[in-house]
């Protein structure tokens, strides 16, 4: 992991903290403004399974919220 791989994504995991919902497609653009260049998805896609980012969605959270109430 990058110096710079990391304090992207400990920004971006911040927002999500926060409430802000994180879509791959505002993450992947934040990611290349940071970049100053464009990247293929792939790359990106790599990038966060790397570091241990799964997809969620809010119905599965809405599921868990219920069941855990």
């Amino acid at each position: 992991m990058t110096v710079e791989e990391e304090a992207f994504l400990s920004e971006q995991l911040a927002s999500a903290v926060n409430g802000d919902f994180v879509t791959v497609e505002s993450l992947y653009r934040a990611y290349q403004d940071k970049l100053g260049r464009t990247t293929t998805k792939d790359v990106f896609y790599q990038l966060l399974k790397r570091h241990g980012w799964v997809k969620e969605s809010r119905d599965s959270l809405r599921r868990e919220i219920k069941l855990t109430q």
